[in-house]
């Protein structure tokens, strides 16, 4: 996939954002990974939709505009369990809730090398995926939604 950093800016505009990506899209098939701060959502709640295919990063990083992010991920939005260290928001409140509005929406990652992060990944990480929803669902969280989101085949170990 190609990564949008609208977190710190960058050199194409929000505008640009859409038409870029069904190029890259129609080019490649990569999907737009959207690194950005839920605040951007207000002024993006109407571009997601229209692109190709999309995961948003660490949560969304806080909990403003939470209600936005949500109304997405029900309309097929994927986002990105990561990054624990960075987020401003309650991790296992949002996981729980993410979880809640589509099951299928919820990747796990390390972040690593996490070089930014106030908190690099650690094996408490997983573990909070875990305990918040258990191992089944969990397991969705690990593997099963990235195999999807990402076209992969599903192999047998």
């Amino acid at each position: 996939g190609v990564r949008f950093n609208l977190n710190r800016g960058g050199s194409a505009g929000v505008e640009d954002l859409v038409s870029m990506a069904k190029r890259i899209y129609d080019l490649v098939g990569w999907h737009v990974e959207l690194y950005l701060g839920a605040e951007s959502l207000s002024y993006l709640e109407d571009k997601i939709p229209a692109l190709p295919k999309v995961c948003i990063d660490h949560l969304g990083i806080s909990d403003s505009n939470f209600e936005i992010l949500l109304n997405l991920i029900r309309d097929g939005l994927a986002i990105k369990a990561t990054g624990f260290g960075r987020v401003d928001l309650n991790v296992e409140e949002t996981i729980r809730e993410i979880h809640k509005v589509s099951p299928d929406a919820l990747m796990f990652g390390t972040d690593l090398p996490s070089t930014r992060a106030r908190r690099v990944y650690s094996d408490q990480d997983f573990y909070t995926v875990l305990d918040v929803l258990g191992e089944n669902e969990a397991q969705k969280v690990f593997s099963e939604n990235a195999i999807n989101f990402y076209g992969l085949e599903k192999t047998q170990a």
